[in-house]
């Protein structure tokens, strides 16, 4: 018995105190994953407080024999996520970057927040089926089994996704349809 199975046997148990041990490490991550997919701070907080309710309430149906804690911890959080996707009608603007600083920040700072920006802008232009593939593997980093397990989806399909989710990405980078607008069209002066 491992570590997590042992707490999960003491919430079981009654010693509620050891949920919030056992949930810890992927709280921050859930609302990383939470906000990266439904685009909406709120609605983030919302998704991961909807699914450590969730998770709480079915604790007594985990099986450790049909997958990692982290996996089905991860499909309860995709899965209320969804829930709270499909009740919006429409999908916002994936993130409002707005890096405007009131300090002078060291250059490669502000490089790094560039590059982050387009590469978010670039996620954004994949439609929904596919952002999920990007952000649970290259944000969650969970391996292709484990995103299977978690949306009820073939390997295959995960890999072919994923595989024109890079297509796309580099396309978009490539062809520079991602960056800022006050980049677009101006030539390199040197």
């Amino acid at each position: 018995m491992n570590k997590e199975q042992e707490i999960i046997e003491k919430i079981l148990l009654g010693d509620i105190e050891k949920f919030n041990v056992l949930l810890e490490p992927y709280l921050k991550i859930s609302y990383q994953t939470a906000f990266l997919l439904l685009k909406d701070y709120s609605l983030a907080e919302d998704a991961v407080q909807e699914a450590l309710f969730a998770t709480f309430k079915s604790l007594k149906k985990y099986n450790p024999q049909k997958a990692l804690f982290k996996t089905w911890f991860n499909k309860i959080l995709i899965n209320t996520t969804l829930k709270l996707q499909r009740k919006r009608f429409f999908f916002m603007n994936f993130m409002d970057y707005n890096f405007k600083e009131t300090t002078i920040i060291p250059e490669s700072i502000y490089l790094q927040k560039e590059e982050s920006e387009i590469i978010m802008k670039a996620i954004e232009k994949l439609d929904f089926k596919h952002q999920i593939i990007v952000i649970l593997f290259y944000f969650q980093d969970l391996s292709i089994k484990e995103i299977s397990q978690l949306l009820n989806i073939k390997e295959g399909t995960i890999k072919s996704r994923l595989y024109y989710s890079k297509q796309r990405l580099k396309s978009l980078l490539e062809n520079k349809e991602v960056f800022p607008d006050e980049r677009k069209g101006k030539k390199n002066i040197t």
